[in-house]
């Protein structure tokens, strides 16, 4: 389970960084993969929030950030909006995956020695 949580913590902090180099002039292509690399990330992070909620210590809550982070940066259905609302979108989801990464790295169960 540590190896988890180590991966977890570098692909969390890979995407927030992913996401604030984007405030910056790109090439289309680029945001289309940070849409999907997002969306799967988020869909992850959910999955581990829900995870963690059933040993009741109040960590499910970060599901639904993690959740409209994914609906919001969804690749299917894209929904497009100006630049300056996109890099709002882009700062406050990198912060959100900063925080998390440690938060829920945190709450891994620990191995029995």
């Amino acid at each position: 389970m540590k190896n988890i949580s180590i991966i977890w913590l570098f692909v969390a902090f890979i995407t927030a960084a992913m996401l604030f180099i984007a405030v910056g002039t790109h090439p289309y292509s680029y945001y289309i993969w940070l849409r999907w690399i997002v969306f799967i990330v988020a869909m992850a992070g959910t999955f581990r929030a829900i995870y963690f909620s059933y040993d009741k210590d109040g960590y499910g809550w970060w599901a639904l950030p993690f959740l409209l982070i994914a609906i919001i940066f969804r690749p299917i259905f894209p929904r497009y909006q100006k630049k300056s609302t996109w890099e709002c979108f882009d700062i406050i989801s990198g912060i959100i995956f900063l925080i998390a990464a440690i938060a829920l790295r945190e709450k891994l169960p620990k191995e029995d020695k």
